[in-house]
């Protein structure tokens, strides 16, 4: 959002490097490019989860957890609320064309707060790609160990189900010996009778 409203904002410091504007003109785009950079300077205070900001006041580095090892990747912090401290000042003291155009050269105050703007995106932006290559990591990971536990689990059952099935086996032949073996006196007792 930041990004995209330094867009506007360099469009507005076009129109005042306009020589030609009138004092109210002047006036008018000097209202809206405070109004814009407070909405930059809102960005800044509110862009926070869970009490943590990466860009505002105090913001630090913060460690994840990486895998099970215990490892971290640490997600970097920047200072775009001293940037912006910075460019806020000059961008509301730009009465001029002259200052206005000076902002908007290289080395000029928007310039300098575009590139940090970019500078910090790009940061931000490779932390969350190693987040989400970490997360695809492991989830890979999980995902195999599952299989793999399942395997063993399918191996387990599937040798239970044959000892199971022995002993039944056995003890079916067990039934049919004792079943042989108590049919024998009957035979003997008929060769009696």
């Amino acid at each position: 959002a930041m990004s995209d409203l330094m867009q506007d904002v360099k469009a507005k410091i076009v129109q005042l490097a306009d020589e030609s504007l009138t004092t109210q003109m002047r006036d008018t785009y000097e209202d809206d490019l405070e109004s814009m950079v407070g909405q930059l300077r809102n960005f800044v205070s509110r862009a926070e989860y869970n009490s943590i900001s990466l860009i505002g006041t105090g913001a630090a580095d913060i460690s994840v957890v990486r895998g099970v090892d215990g490892t971290a990747l640490t997600i970097r912090s920047q200072t775009l609320e001293t940037a912006l401290g910075t460019f806020s000042t000059a961008a509301v003291a730009l009465a001029s064309a002259a200052s206005a155009q000076g902002a908007l050269s290289a080395g000029g105050v928007w310039q300098t707060f575009f590139d940090d703007i970019g500078t910090s995106l790009g940061e931000l932006g490779a932390d969350n790609r190693s987040i989400e290559m970490q997360l695809t990591f492991n989830q890979a990971v999980s995902d195999a160990v599952s299989e793999g536990l399942g395997a063993l689990v399918d191996s387990d059952l599937a040798k239970e189900s044959a000892k199971l099935q022995a002993l039944q086996t056995k003890q079916q032949l067990g039934i049919q010996s004792l079943s042989i073996a108590n049919a024998a006196p009957n035979v003997l007792l008929g060769l009696f009778r």
